[in-house]
This record gives structure tokens, sequence and C-alpha cells, in this order.
């Protein structure tokens, strides 16, 4: 299933992790055990933690989400 979201020219899959009570809609498809797709609120930024390398011509990518501080500007 992820080879239909990493055929463009410059493929990246992120492994995203977030922290506990962090608002966002999980809109993955009970019927696609494979695929995960989840909507994150507003305001909040992405670290990325560690960059694996490119495996099977897809960089791997582990990202975190930065809570976004009091007034919406990342923390």
């Amino acid at each position: 299933a992820v080879d239909q979201f990493t055929d463009g020219p410059n493929p990246v899959r992120m492994r995203i992790t977030a922290p506990a009570g962090t608002n966002a809609v999980d809109l993955s498809d009970p019927d696609s055990p494979d695929e995960a797709e989840l909507l994150l609120n507003r305001g909040l930024s992405l670290e990325v933690t560690a960059d694996r390398g490119v495996i099977a011509g897809v960089r791997q990518l582990d990202v975190q989400v930065v809570p976004a501080a009091p007034g919406g500007a990342p923390a």
C-alpha cells in the first residue's frame, strides 16, 4: 500500500509520533490495515528526529509533533 503514496520523484515516508493529548483525527480505513492516515490540528510543527536514509528508493524519516504554544505559535 505504501507504494501508491511513494511513487513521485523524491518519495518520503514519515513515521510520526505525537505526545498524548495532541488534537488529531484518525482518517485510516479499517478495511486497509496497511495504511494509516492522521489529520493533525493546525498550529503544530514537525521536528525530524531521525533520517534513516533511502531504503528501496524511499527516504525514511522519523518525526515528532512539536505542540503549539499558547497563541498558536510552535513552542
